[in-house]
């Protein structure tokens, strides 16, 4: 037997919990699935934090109604996704695209002058995100 040289790549099987049904195991799977490809695309994920709960309850409440999906399990799933994508969901997606950008530019301008001009604005960024830090937070009762 050989080999599967992609093996690591692919998604293990999920295992089966002892479900009832056939579409509660669907269910399971469908979420975990979610859950990976949310895990995979870190860009994806911080941009659904970002946008925040109500858009997330209406957009998985209307994707998943066939499970008949409520605002309680939404509202689950979301609270998992915010623990994933970690503190200051808006400064980790600023420096995702800045280095997105900086690796386009780099891939055919190979100058030092460039380099040092990336590493002046990763700079300024952090000194940003730090300030943003350190600046008193308001906080609204609603």
């Amino acid at each position: 037997m050989s080999l599967d040289p992609y093996a690591s790549s692919r998604l293990p099987d999920l295992p089966n919990a002892g479900y009832q049904t056939r579409m509660q195991r669907e269910l399971s799977d469908a979420i975990m699935f979610l859950l990976r490809g949310m895990e995979r695309d870190r860009l994806l994920l911080l941009e659904t934090v970002i946008h925040g709960r109500v858009t997330w309850r209406k957009r998985f409440t209307k994707a998943f109604r066939a499970i008949k999906a409520d605002d309680e399990f939404a509202d689950a799933v979301f609270g998992y996704l915010v623990l994933l994508a970690g503190a200051n969901p808006e400064a980790q997606k600023a420096q995702l695209l800045q280095q997105a950008s900086q690796q386009q530019v780099t891939a055919y301008d190979k100058r030092l002058a460039t380099a040092m001009k990336f590493a002046r604005d990763r700079k300024d960024l952090q000194m940003d995100i730090v300030r943003e830090s350190l600046k008193p937070k308001r906080h609204t009762v609603s």
